[in-house]
């Protein structure tokens, strides 16, 4: 886990923008088929185990299952409604300031949805395992209740806590947008050669509009454009590492200069190919 966390951390500057596009692409498959498979699973033990449970047998662990499904709800809703006053001292003691509203801690908290996890953690159970049709049972109440309960009620629940669309990562992207044309401009400097004032343009056109626009990149020096994107994606990088936007932002804005190297780059640099 710390490896991974250091990597995640390091790897931005590290891997090329041509790998990062074919992995996310790969792995945002292969989380959807094992998410997937893991359900298709859960749903044909559930079914066995019905089957299986005398009619008593079954009654009683639906009950359990719906209990256990009541208190994972309401412990969650009851720590992220207190845990701010559990935690008060040492909140104080690091000196950060209370943040938060009830209302939107109590969007927090109905958010709580599970997923493979939990359905992992109980197939990790071996068959001999006492109380593993209850368990496995209880697994899928929590997932099933939590994605569907839960997750259909979200937007009623905005509304009637009325709570407004969040434009912080909007905010985000607009500041990152700006120190990358900064950036860039930078990596310009005095040249007044005829790619070069055409980017400088395109770059003053991003910063005079707040970073509302994407940086575009369509100039005939491509040496310049890839030049400008790793400028850019260094600024990035320490915007992102000294907390000036969010994670969210972060990977928003590494896939447009990911995008916008890919087509600067030569076609030999961005094709995989076999050898």
């Amino acid at each position: 886990m710390a490896y991974a966390m250091v990597l995640a951390r390091h790897a931005p500057l590290r891997q090329s923008a041509r790998d990062r596009v074919h992995s996310f692409s790969v792995w945002a498959a292969a989380v959807f088929i094992l998410n997937v498979f893991a359900f298709l699973l859960m749903g044909l033990q559930a079914r066995q185990i019905i089957q299986t449970l005398a009619p008593r047998e079954l009654w009683d662990a639906m009950i359990f299952a719906g209990a256990v499904f009541a208190i994972v709800v309401a412990v969650r809703i009851a720590w992220v409604l207190s845990y701010r006053r559990v935690l008060a001292p040492l909140v104080r003691l690091a000196g950060e300031a209370e943040t938060g509203s009830p209302a939107l801690r109590m969007l927090i908290a109905w958010c709580g949805m599970r997923g493979i996890l939990t359905l992992a953690t109980a197939f990790a159970l071996p068959y001999d395992f006492p109380g593993r049709d209850v368990i496995v049972l209880s697994a899928f109440a929590v997932v099933l209740g939590t994605l569907v309960i839960q997750g259909s009620t979200v937007s009623l629940l905005l509304r009637w806590l009325g709570i407004g669309r969040d434009g912080t990562m909007d905010d985000d992207i607009r500041i990152g947008r700006s120190a990358l044309a900064e950036a860039g401009l930078e990596t310009i400097g005095d040249r007044t050669d005829e790619p070069a004032v055409a980017m400088r343009a395109r770059l003053e056109a991003v910063i005079a509009a707040g970073g509302r626009a994407a940086i575009e990149r369509e100039v005939d020096d491509s040496r310049l454009r890839l030049e400008v994107i790793a400028s850019g994606r260094r600024a990035l990088d320490g915007l992102h590492s000294g907390g000036g936007i969010a994670e969210d932002a972060f990977q928003a804005l590494q896939e447009e200069l990911d995008w916008a190297e890919l087509a600067a780059a030569p076609r030999d640099d961005r094709e995989i190919a076999e050898t």
